[in-house]
């Protein structure tokens, strides 16, 4: 049976992505790291904090838009079906960008 991930678009800038506790476990530690001379920080010589830095918040369930394409390549990696509910949840493709800079250059044109 193939896992399943859904992703769903919270806001402009976060993603609600459902699954099973074992699939977000994975997710915890797939979007965090390190931080640069933790070692050297107080709160990690108090035994306080871990050093990581955790994008992927796992309580709320919520992951930055922008990682998306993260979430993707993870999905494929580890053989998980991805599924948006919301069509592609805030997926932005290559033309909607486009389509932003050349409105806003004829704009610029018109105003000169």
């Amino acid at each position: 049976m193939i896992e399943k991930i859904t992703v769903m678009k919270k806001n402009e800038s976060q993603l609600l992505v459902d699954c099973d506790s074992g699939i977000l476990m994975e997710l915890n530690e797939y979007f965090s790291f390190f931080v640069d001379g933790y070692k050297f920080m107080p709160l990690y010589k108090n035994k306080v904090w871990d050093g990581k830095i955790r994008i992927f918040n796992g309580m709320t369930q919520e992951l930055p838009a922008g990682l998306l394409h993260q979430l993707k390549a993870f999905a494929k990696q580890r053989g998980y079906e991805l599924d948006y509910e919301d069509g592609e949840a805030g997926d932005v493709g290559e033309k909607e960008p486009n389509k932003f800079i050349e409105a806003q250059q004829r704009k610029k044109k018109l105003d000169e």
